[in-house]
């Protein structure tokens, strides 16, 4: 009887996953022909680090700049950044947007009627409620609007961000006021 070792049972396992004698493999010259990248173009590099900063999570998007500035710096021999503050207040204001954020602006509500002002306080004062450590760990904010159509459109948006347990989160809501006379 013949005892089967895991050594023999190894050779065994290399012998039947050889290749196939016509198969050749890539050598150092073929790979290095072949694999050889071009750099990308300015536009591809500006491209992909608007995607990067579009979805970054909430209240991530300075430090993800600052990053993205820092690779694109280190990786193109320090030459002057692509990501220059009018670019970067471009993307800023399509990320504020498309995150429902932009109701963190300053809204002073100068011009509101007495509907207007007494919601903007009402939704202020829920926030404070809701969020209260909103301050140390996030942002909390509504915007109050007149539409073209006479409605009143208010806006709501809070985040949280905990660093320390990788954990963000953002909530926005958009409510439409039809206001009868």
């Amino acid at each position: 009887a013949r005892i089967s070792t895991p050594r023999s049972q190894e050779r065994r396992r290399k012998r039947t996953c050889r290749k196939p004698r016509g198969a050749r493999g890539l050598n150092r010259k073929a790979m290095s022909d072949e694999g050889a990248m071009a750099a990308p173009s300015d536009e591809e590099r500006l491209a992909t680090c608007r995607r990067i900063l579009l979805s970054s999570p909430p209240g991530q998007f300075d430090l993800i700049l600052s990053d993205l500035r820092t690779i694109n710096s280190a990786a193109y021999r320090g030459g002057s950044s692509l990501l220059t503050e009018r670019w970067a207040e471009g993307v800023r204001a399509e990320h504020e947007e498309g995150t429902g954020r932009s109701a963190l602006r300053d809204d002073d509500g100068g011009n509101d009627d007495e509907f207007s002002s007494a919601l903007r306080t009402s939704a202020r004062s829920y926030l404070e409620r809701a969020y209260p450590d909103a301050r140390e760990r996030g942002a909390a904010g509504c915007r109050v609007e007149t539409t073209a159509g006479g409605e009143v459109a208010l806006a709501t948006y809070a985040e949280r961000v905990d660093l320390r347990n990788c954990r963000a989160g953002s909530w926005s809501a958009r409510y439409l006021v039809s206001v009868g006379e």
